[in-house]
């Protein structure tokens, strides 16, 4: 199971990315890169951003990598979802 979270991990690169602080949820697409043993994700955003500003008040995260794009509507039931928190 884990070779297959690290290996969509890898070969993907567009992410829903989740934070939250006073105001409320906030959830962005983001494009990432992960290293090659799938350990660490990184991505790019400016300080001036909502998901900036809730990281900086709440370190407390959730990301979605999923499928979907690959299978498309007629494949849905193959469509898998990692969720990291």
């Amino acid at each position: 199971m884990i070779d297959t979270m690290k290996e969509l991990l890898r070969t993907h690169d567009m992410c829903v990315f989740a934070t939250t602080a006073d105001q409320g949820p906030h959830c962005s697409l983001m494009a990432y890169v992960c290293d090659d043993a799938a350990r660490h994700v990184y991505m790019v955003t400016f300080r001036d951003s909502v998901k900036f500003r809730n990281l900086s008040q709440n370190p407390a995260v959730s990301l979605l990598v999923d499928t979907r794009e690959t299978h498309g509507k007629g494949r849905r039931a193959e469509t898998m979802a990692l969720t990291a928190s």
